[in-house]
């Protein structure tokens, strides 16, 4: 990653961001500067995702775009797929407000974060009842969401 002096305390902050994240910065630097570039670290290492990630009973499917249990399919909106697929690839880790607008929204006007809780709020219904309960989605205070396996949360908390 390349960028000027001045601009190192933005780029610490955002390197664990989306790559709309960094497309985002290199278009700020670029426009202060004219003369910064931003490498995106997946740009330079791909790494290798499984299309397929388990959380408990639930399996998301990344290749087709597809969330369910065993074999039965859960019906989401195309936003809360979304939103569901950014915290399955990031399972375990907390996914903020703002890397899920970037997510949904990359290129177009944002709405207010509160269409965030909305989303979250009706994911959260949906797959407990396909999932025969428990809370899929943590919230994590001042930072965000994450997904998690209820029974390994239910075994260490």
């Amino acid at each position: 990653m390349l960028a000027r002096q001045e601009a190192l305390p933005n780029v610490r902050q955002l390197l664990q961001g989306s790559a709309e994240t960094w497309e985002a910065l290199a278009n700020s630097l670029a426009s202060q500067s004219g003369d910064a570039v931003v490498v995106h670290p997946s740009v330079v290492r791909r790494e290798s995702r499984p299309s397929v990630i388990r959380a408990g009973k639930l399996i998301v499917d990344l290749s087709a775009g597809t969330a369910g249990v065993a074999a039965a399919h859960i019906p989401l909106t195309r936003h809360e797929y979304a939103v569901l697929a950014l915290l399955a690839l990031r399972k375990g880790q907390t996914v903020t407000k703002a890397m899920l607008l970037d997510h949904l929204y990359s290129g177009t006007v944002k709405p207010a974060t509160r269409v965030i809780e909305v989303f979250v709020c009706r994911l959260r219904k949906k797959l407990s009842g396909a999932c025969g309960g428990g809370n899929y989605i943590q919230t994590i205070r001042g930072g965000g969401y994450s997904l998690v396996d209820p029974a390994q949360e239910a075994n260490t908390g």
